[in-house]
């Protein structure tokens, strides 16, 4: 597939041929993953690095984006039994406040609580806050992921959707707000399946 990607020129081949020797004596597609995620990010920030209102409207999203992937990450990692330099791969740069130096600080700590109030006084401190019970009770990861989540979707749909209606925010809004429906028409066709009850399925949606 990558040497696929590489004779039509599609530009995605260049982080996955940096790791694909990497791949083949692990067989972690987690590794080329991360690589294209890297490369995605670097590669938007680039294009919108000068440009139009709307070229920096894309471009805060994109910012949040990586911050809420690095807060992710690092609330995943916290019982894993990972080296600095395994750490230092995991980082996802071009984020507003969560830099390499501060990503590094809170993988340390080895406790989700312990991150979550470092994260107080960021934008994601709140959204954190409204799931910390929520994930004591369960010791879910993905309860304080969804919030990460449901704070992307709300910056995005609300805050940039009834912004200047000039700008390419209300396509940008329309956009998300479709991702979001199909999200929860997922997330209600898995739970019927599984016989999950109503509240619980109500409980995982997405609202904004």
């Amino acid at each position: 597939m990558v040497d696929g990607l590489a004779t039509l020129n599609i530009h995605y081949y260049r982080p996955l041929t940096t790791r694909i020797s990497e791949y083949f004596n692990t067989r972690d597609l987690s590794i080329l993953e991360l690589e294209l995620d890297k490369y995605f990010y670097s590669h938007a920030l680039r294009k919108t690095k000068k440009g139009s209102i709307n070229a920096k409207l894309v471009r805060d999203i994109i910012i949040a984006e990586i911050d809420v992937t690095n807060i992710i990450t690092l609330l995943r990692i916290q019982d894993a039994e990972l080296d600095e330099e395994e750490v230092k791969d995991l980082f996802i740069p071009g984020g507003r406040e969560i830099d390499f130096g501060t990503f590094m600080s809170l993988s340390k700590l080895k406790d989700v609580e312990g991150v979550i109030e470092n994260l107080k006084n960021t934008s994601y401190g709140k959204m954190l806050d409204k799931a910390i019970l929520k994930f004591m009770e369960t010791g879910l990861i993905s309860t304080l992921q969804r919030v990460l989540e449901e704070g992307l979707v709300h910056l995005t749909i609300v805050k940039i959707f009834k912004g200047d209606q000039l700008t390419i925010g209300i396509t940008i809004g329309y956009i998300w707000a479709k991702w979001n429906e199909v999200v929860n028409l997922r997330i209600i066709l898995r739970g019927k399946f599984m016989g999950m009850t109503n509240d619980i399925i109500r409980n995982s949606l997405i609202f904004v």
